[in-house]
């Protein structure tokens, strides 16, 4: 699953924001990644799901790959082989204030989730695209991205974390392996 994500992310760069799409919402970067993962040879149409619930686990995944589990008395959910969380940055359109809650929900809601999995999961991962440059500022005396990575590694360590980022006038992938 690592390998067909990150050559999902590959297509999302070139195709979508290299072509100049402006992504305003995160529903943007969700419907953007779907349609990519649902083109991957590897991914079960009937398998990928938005929004959605992950078996014996509160709360709802941005992105997840597996199939579907119908438990006794309860409502389907999925047996997760991927599990993504997204967040945007974008460009245009909202303030340093909104970025800041965004921020905050990737380190108090999204990354403590994705630690809540089981790590026999194949992959999970945040991936959050940063055309803002918002990431490189600070956040309690440090740079935002590192405080995110240390709070991965403290409380996730088994999740993978990407960020697009939008520099000398191109969009780079960064990785930060578990």
């Amino acid at each position: 699953m690592l390998n067909t994500f990150k050559n999902v992310l590959q297509r999302l760069k070139n195709e979508c924001l290299a072509s100049g799409y402006e992504m305003l919402l995160e529903a943007d970067l969700s419907h953007w990644l779907f349609h990519l993962l649902l083109t991957q040879p590897e991914v079960s149409p009937q398998q990928i799901h938005s929004d959605t619930r992950i078996c014996n686990i509160n709360g709802r995944f941005d992105i997840v790959i597996g199939p579907l589990h119908m438990e006794t008395d309860k409502r389907p959910c999925v047996q997760p082989q991927l599990v993504a969380e997204l967040k945007i940055f974008p460009r245009i359109g909202f303030t340093d204030q909104a970025h800041r809650v965004h921020y905050k929900h990737i380190l108090n809601d999204d990354i403590p989730k994705l630690g809540r999995l089981n790590p026999a999961i194949q992959l999970r991962t945040a991936l959050i695209v940063d055309g803002r440059g918002y990431l490189q500022g600070t956040y309690q005396g440090y740079n935002r991205w590192d405080y995110l990575i240390k709070k991965r590694n403290d409380i996730a360590s088994g999740v993978h974390v990407f960020m697009m980022h939008f520099a000398d006038n191109n969009w780079h992938i960064e990785h930060e392996l578990p």
